[in-house]
């Protein structure tokens, strides 16, 4: 396949070792327990970050931890400081592959279906210079009565922006034997506009759907577009979210993938409820016909940027294209609105299009250890495989 580096670390070239004079101390901690430990330093980095996105905040991490990871003393959490300040965490997951009967042992940030964009924690700044190549240092060995580090040959950063802090750091501490590929795209619409100016961008067929469905939908009984950002009400619309995403497709008689099928799932988003929920930072948007849900979205907002996380419609009245009548009102309301400057849609899915989206994009990074597994690997994957390929 074609690659090409992200742009985003591709800029300049990586500055010499002497430029890097900032000393950082890295602190290492594992699992639920060690999370909880770092609950206050985690919200301070946090609060350095200039725009923070979901998967940066103490909240998701803690409702990953507690309903989708079956071995939370697999997870370590390494956080930096300087002179006492917390400025960076890195969280990463200890595990094992098997390739061509070989065992090689991977450090990465948690990976899981429900987990869509992954990223290292701290300002992309200048006071952040230098830090990753600190993580780097202290876990390649340990010395006196420290603890040992987590046996590793490459460590994995994937699914992450390229605006990302690890991007960020990518590019300025440059650390030797990186991989990078390319793997698709998040998909966002700016929604600092109208819609009328935002609905202007789309095909001239797209735009005779939207109307078409919307006359279907004047037509028909009891239609109402709801929406609950907090308070109990929001687990009552999430059950019924629940009901309208498993109806279809991922369903029992589909791919079986329904969040409502799957208890830790169910607790996953559940957790996401009740930790984001009381700040108004989670959303549950439904369209309901005949007093019955034909659609819903699970949505997060952080600063002034709402993330669809899942959607859902019953494709019984798929006559009324439900998924994109929920999607046009959301659009609607949030430019109207005008807190919300961007609607992320997270992937980048094919339904996408004709909305007219924007997109980031999203790579993958690989750093080798310069051990001899490391470098056996790391010269393996670029001469043999090609730049570009895959690693699992």
């Amino acid at each position: 396949m074609n690659w090409r580096t992200p742009a985003v670390l591709r800029t300049r070239k990586p500055p010499p070792a002497a430029a890097i004079q900032t000393l950082f101390t890295i602190a290492a901690y594992r699992g639920r327990e060690g999370l909880a430990r770092i609950r206050d330093d985690w919200d301070r980095v946090v609060r350095r970050v200039e725009r923070p996105r979901f998967f940066h905040l103490y909240d998701w991490y803690w409702s990953y931890l507690e309903a989708l990871e079956p071995d939370d003393t697999a997870v370590h959490f390494f956080v930096a400081y300087r002179d006492g300040e917390p400025v960076a965490v890195f969280p990463l997951k200890s595990g094992v592959r098997v390739r061509a009967g070989r065992k090689l042992r991977v450090l990465e940030l948690p990976q899981h279906p429900h987990l869509p964009l992954v990223d290292f924690i701290g300002p992309r700044t200048q006071e952040s210079r230098g830090v990753l190549r600190a993580l780097l240092k202290h876990l390649e060995g340990h010395r006196g009565g420290a603890p040992p580090q987590p046996a590793w040959d490459y460590l994995s950063i994937e699914p992450c922006l390229e605006d990302s802090c690890a991007a960020a750091w990518l590019e300025s501490d440059r650390p030797p034997f990186l991989l990078l590929e390319q793997l698709r795209t998040c998909n966002y619409i700016p929604t600092g506009a109208s819609y009328e100016q935002i609905e202007k961008a789309f095909s001239r067929n797209f735009r005779g759907d939207l109307r078409k469905a919307r006359n279907k939908l004047r037509a028909t009984a009891a239609v109402e577009f709801r929406s609950c950002r907090g308070g109990s009400t929001l687990g009552a619309f999430f059950d019924e979210f629940l009901e309208v995403e498993s109806s279809g497709w991922k369903g029992t008689q589909g791919t079986g993938t329904a969040i409502k099928l799957h208890p830790g799932l169910t607790r996953f988003y559940r957790n996401l409820i009740a930790t984001f929920g009381p700040k108004g930072a989670c959303e549950i948007n439904l369209l309901r016909a005949g007093g019955k849900c034909i659609a819903g979205q699970f949505c997060l907002r952080v600063g002034d940027i709402c993330y669809v996380l899942k959607i859902g419609y019953d494709e019984a009245h798929s006559r009324l294209a439900p998924g994109n009548m929920l999607m046009e009102w959301l659009l609607q309301r949030l430019a109207a609105e005008g807190e919300v400057k961007s609607l992320n849609l997270v992937t980048g899915a094919k339904w996408h299009e004709n909305w007219q989206p924007r997109c980031h994009r999203v790579f993958s990074a690989c750093l080798f250890r310069p051990s001899l597994r490391g470098l056996l690997l790391w010269g393996y994957k670029t001469f043999c495989l090609g730049v570009g390929q895959p690693l699992r």
